[in-house]
């Protein structure tokens, strides 16, 4: 089976063209695909997991009445499902082709034709949660009096609750799009293949318009800007809220240097998705500018390779902001430290009544 027909980058999810203006061969693509998805996305699957499981085990402890401790748990939740899924299709499916490959690869073509709505949804969910923490943080620098009764915490939960659930409604048409087919058989190769469904012939307008137009080119550029442009005049009204925090009394810097920290981490939050959505932003853009540099088009195997390199960086994202919290708020450090010690207390038990009576005794 040829691994080019599902890609973060494009909702494409059938075979491209099989030949090609000659940047980079189908081997070249092919290893770069394989490495990608059994060796890397495994690591950082594999670490981002355990990483996303202790952010929603502190966030939660510190309570989420708090908007920006719900918003923080969300993104962590969220992250959490969306590396879950990518794990159980790819280094499930790599793992399994180490013992049988034909049964390898019939599996990650299947389970790709049941979850890529929910890996699309899930990775634009992420986006959202992130363009919401930084319109908050820009809200609270630039209306420091007013930010709290114009954003309380229980719009900020149906807000994150609409979201996800209209994104996982409106990427349900990718998987309704794509049925699994056996194109050849013969004693020495079987080749699997998503093809279009009746129903993908029939509403091909409407899935082009909804998931292709909408989905996955509007809403991840508008995200990225959204994102951009909030943290950019949060940094330009740090400065100046910095200059006049430091004229006031004590006990208003104090306050003033807790919010500053927080502002500083949720600032480096939305640094590190911006920088690795760049790439993902470029490869939209050039698309929909350069005509053969698509899935379809003459430059698809330098279109997949890109896609393919890019696609790793938003998952970096998912899985590092651990690093951000931990260098960058006190209160996280220590809420950590407690769990750490509940677990080194119990850890001459058995694991499951370990994690159990760790968590009994974080809570």
């Amino acid at each position: 089976m040829r691994l080019t027909e599902f890609n973060l980058t494009s909702t494409s999810l059938y075979s491209p063209p099989t030949t090609h203006l000659g940047f980079i061969s189908h081997q070249l693509y092919e290893f770069i695909h394989r490495l990608c998805g059994q060796v890397v996305t495994t690591i950082i699957c594999v670490v981002g997991i355990f990483t996303n499981i202790v952010n929603c085990l502190v966030f939660y402890r510190q309570g989420l009445r708090d908007r920006m401790n719900l918003c923080l748990f969300s993104l962590a939740l969220i992250d959490l499902y969306l590396l879950l899924c990518i794990f159980a299709t790819f280094s499930v499916s790599s793992f399994i082709e180490q013992l049988d490959e034909s049964v390898g690869e019939e599996y990650l073509i299947r389970v790709t034709a049941g979850m890529s709505g929910i890996i699309y949804a899930f990775r634009a969910a992420s986006g959202l949660i992130t363009a919401l923490i930084a319109l908050e943080r820009c809200a609270c620098v630039m209306l420091p009096l007013r930010a709290t009764s114009l954003i309380s915490t229980r719009s900020t939960a149906v807000v994150l609750t609409s979201g996800v659930v209209v994104l996982q409604v409106g990427f349900l048409v990718v998987p309704l799009e794509a049925d699994v087919a056996l194109i050849d058989e013969n004693e020495t190769e079987r080749e699997w293949h998503l093809v279009p469904t009746t129903t993908a012939e029939k509403s091909q307008l409407v899935s082009e318009a909804v998931v292709f137009s909408l989905l996955n080119i509007s809403l991840p550029i508008l995200t990225f800007v959204v994102v951009s442009l909030a943290t950019a005049l949060t940094v330009t009204r740090l400065q100046t809220a910095i200059k006049w925090r430091q004229t006031s009394s004590s006990s208003t810097c104090d306050n003033g240097r807790r919010q500053v920290a927080l502002t500083k981490m949720l600032v480096l939050v939305s640094c590190m998705y911006i920088v690795t959505m760049v790439p993902v932003v470029t490869i939209i853009v050039c698309r929909l500018l350069v005509v053969d540099f698509s899935p379809y088009g003459h430059h698809h195997t330098l279109y997949l390779t890109c896609s393919t390199l890019a696609d790793q960086l938003p998952l970096v994202n998912c899985a590092f902001n651990f690093v951000v919290y931990c260098t960058q708020s006190s209160r996280y450090r220590a809420y950590l430290r407690q769990l750490l010690s509940c677990l080194l207390k119990n850890g001459n038990q058995f694991p499951v009544f370990s994690i159990t009576n760790s968590l009994t005794c974080l809570y």
